[in-house]
């Protein structure tokens, strides 16, 4: 997994402004997908529409400027 950082090792960074909100990466999940997200409170949800990400997120990486937003 070139560039991604397992979430066992390190989490993305705090959102200026925020206490317990990260920043917007790509998460890979388990089953192998990559969708832009950030983390709360131990939780991962979607970026676009902030719904809980129910399936395990083992890794993240920061968005690339060309991602598509999947």
């Amino acid at each position: 997994m070139d560039d991604w950082v397992s979430v066992f090792d390190d989490m993305p960074q705090i959102k200026r402004g925020y206490n317990r909100v990260t920043v917007t990466v790509i998460a890979k999940l388990k089953n192998g997908d990559d969708v832009k997200a950030f983390a709360a409170d131990d939780n991962w949800y979607y970026d676009g529409n902030c719904r809980k990400i129910h399936r395990p997120v083992v890794a993240w990486k920061s968005v690339e400027e060309n991602y598509d937003g999947r």
